[in-house]
């Protein structure tokens, strides 16, 4: 669903935001006595209108959030949290997805916050979770991400980590935790502060080795049904771009950081090693000097702890 052209997104965001609101979040008509749901849709558990074809493919693009992130930083992510917060309590409450649960998440600044977490919110920005999640979810997340992927390339890691850091705070839902993720894994060098407080949350981690197995398998998901629909070429191909620069970046980073290791390894055996052949050079002209005062080769021997033949070799 087109919520108006760029232009009104870019001239009135707030606008656009309330009318997503409006157009996004289900209304219950109790004032109709004979109306009752019968959804099927994912959606019902999230409290979400039963629009999610509109929706599909999910990508960056089928939302206005990615452009208004551009138009109206501070508005949009704020949106994106209250909106994520609002929908992911309506499904901790719904009951459908049994394995949700809290977790903790501790700032350096002694501050504790509680997100939901399950297999489902933690992949909805990946489209792999289980139960599967809205359309609508996976493309605001998608955007989410993309936006902050690109801002990391051109801003300090002062201010990228502020803006990731307020993320994790102001969210209720791990699925934007698993966000500012991607974030972290994709630039690490400006995002140290904002690693430790996802590291000192065990789940967080378990459940993104989960998710890296699993994306390895998401691209052949991703292409069934490819090219159907001429109409959504444009979101499939995004969709599946992303995925291949994920996993192509996720290789690049883990050579990189191999390469960084075996260099460091290198350096430091390296290190060693001259120090060991100094010492023993040191060693020797020791010897010599004692051998040339007439000390006895034994107690030479004992001194310096050289093998005999190197001690023989000075004689």
């Amino acid at each position: 669903m087109v919520l108006l052209d760029y232009k009104s997104q870019k001239v009135l965001p707030k606008y656009v935001l309330e009318l997503a609101d409006l157009f996004w979040t289900h209304k219950p008509k109790k004032d109709n006595p004979f109306y009752h749901s019968n959804s099927i849709g994912i959606e019902q558990y999230f409290g979400l209108e039963e629009n999610h074809f509109d929706y599909f493919p999910a990508s960056t693009y089928q939302t206005p959030i990615y452009w208004l992130l551009q138009y109206s930083l501070n508005e949009t992510v704020d949106f994106i949290i209250e909106f994520t917060n609002k929908v992911v309590k309506h499904y901790a409450k719904s009951g459908f997805d049994s394995s949700v649960k809290k977790v903790k998440l501790f700032f350096d600044d002694a501050t504790i916050k509680e997100q939901y977490i399950s297999h489902c919110l933690w992949n909805i920005y990946r489209g792999t979770s289980s139960p599967v999640s809205p359309d609508l979810l996976q493309s605001i997340h998608m955007a989410l991400e993309k936006f902050f992927l690109e801002m990391a390339q051109h801003v300090d890691s002062k201010k990228l980590e502020r803006w990731l850091i307020y993320l994790l705070k102001n969210s209720e839902s791990a699925s934007i935790a698993t966000v500012v993720a991607s974030i972290v894994l994709a630039y690490p060098d400006k995002t140290f502060d904002v690693a430790k407080i996802l590291f000192k949350t065990k789940e967080f981690i378990l459940q993104d080795k989960i998710r890296l197995v699993s994306e390895y398998q998401t691209k052949s998901l991703y292409s069934i049904g490819y090219g159907l629909n001429y109409q959504n070429k444009i979101y499939e191909d995004e969709r599946i771009k992303t995925l291949k620069e994920g996993i192509k970046e996720g290789i690049e980073k883990g050579i990189k950081l191999g390469e960084e290791r075996g260099i460091e390894k290198g350096i430091k055996l390296g290190e060693e090693r001259g120090i060991e052949k100094g010492a023993r050079k040191e060693k020797i002209e020791i010897a010599r000097q004692m051998l040339s005062r007439g000390l006895d080769i034994s107690l030479v021997l004992e001194i310096t702890g050289l093998p005999v033949d190197d001690i023989k070799g000075l004689i």
